[in-house]
C-alpha cells in the first residue's frame, strides 16, 4: 500500500526538521567548544552584529560569514533571544531565490 501525498509530506518535513535540529545542535556545541566568542556582547551589539552578518550572507557566502552568523544565532539562542526574520526581511527573499534556484550568491569577492 502506498502512502498518499500528504503523508508523504509530512514525514519529508519531519525528515527536514530533524536535520535542522541536528544542524543547530552541531553549531551550538561547536560554538560552545570555542569559547563563547560574543558572551561579552549586550543584546542589542549582538542583534546589530546579527543583522549584519546575515546582510553579508547575500553577497559574501563564504566559510568565515557563514560561521559569523552561526556563531551570532547560537549565542542569541543561548540567550532565549529569536529575532525572526523581520529586521532581514529582503535579504531572506534573496536567499530563498537563490536556495531555489540553487546557486550562490552573485559576489564573493569579500571572501578570502
Amino acid at each position: 500500500m502506498q502512502d498518499s501525498p500528504s503523508r508523504r509530506d509530512t514525514r519529508a518535513a519531519q525528515l527536514v526538521d530533524s536535520m535542522l535540529e541536528s544542524a543547530a545542535a552541531d553549531d551550538r556545541t561547536d560554538y560552545l567548544r570555542r569559547g563563547r566568542r560574543h558572551a561579552g556582547l549586550n543584546d542589542d551589539q549582538l542583534l546589530c552584529g546579527w543583522v549584519a552578518a546575515f546582510k553579508a550572507l547575500v553577497t559574501e557566502q563564504c566559510d568565515e560569514t557563514k560561521r559569523a552568523l552561526s556563531d551570532l544565532s547560537v549565542e542569541l539562542d543561548l540567550r532565549g533571544f529569536h529575532p525572526g526574520d523581520g529586521l532581514v526581511r529582503e535579504e531572506m527573499k534573496v536567499i530563498r531565490e537563490m536556495i531555489c534556484q540553487g546557486r550562490e550568491s552573485p559576489a564573493r569577492e569579500g571572501c578570502r
